[in-house]
């Protein structure tokens, strides 16, 4: 199963706020100044059902209070959409966008999604087990394409047996 996501952006946060129409759904990428890693650092990685701007003015976002009062100049999203492909229909099914985000949340590992950078992402029982996601576009720091073969398996399963002492 291959997914696209069309990434634009970046866009201020004022301007993901105005982001209401019905088509304004699907993933999302946030930046800040981290204090430890600098500027533009990719900070998390969300996927919502209601438009962007609805999500991000949530109370359910309560950790974006102080950034949003203290650097909303500084904050950077990325908007992501599932884009039309033969191998893969507009309206994919619920449980294969939320493996796809904790698919990329977990290649990613960015710092404000920590209790699903820890998990190794499990493919649901409806979903294909050979799935990718093609970023296109503004993808910011994500990588180009995520996959299940690649994210799914533990390196120490590659690693030659050991013999002898």
């Amino acid at each position: 199963m291959r997914i696209d996501l069309y990434w634009e952006g970046p866009h201020s946060f004022e301007e993901a706020l105005e982001m209401t129409e019905d088509r304004d759904k699907g993933f999302y990428q946030i930046y800040i100044l981290h204090p430890v890693y600098g500027n533009d650092t990719l900070v998390y990685i969300g996927r919502t059902n209601k438009a962007f701007g609805h999500r991000l003015d949530d109370p359910a976002h309560k950790w974006m209070g102080d950034h949003r009062e203290n650097n909303s100049g500084r904050i950077r999203i990325h908007t992501g959409r599932i884009v039309r492909h033969e191998e893969n229909p507009i309206s994919a099914p619920n449980a294969l966008m939320e493996y796809a985000e904790s698919l990329l949340i977990f290649a990613h590992g960015p710092s404000w999604n920590g209790d699903h950078v820890k998990n190794r992402p499990r493919v649901p029982k409806d979903v294909d087990p050979d799935v990718r996601v093609l970023n296109w576009g503004q993808y910011g720091l994500l990588l180009p394409e995520v996959s299940n073969a690649r994210w799914s398996v533990r390196a120490r399963d590659f690693l030659p047996a050991k013999t002898g002492p």
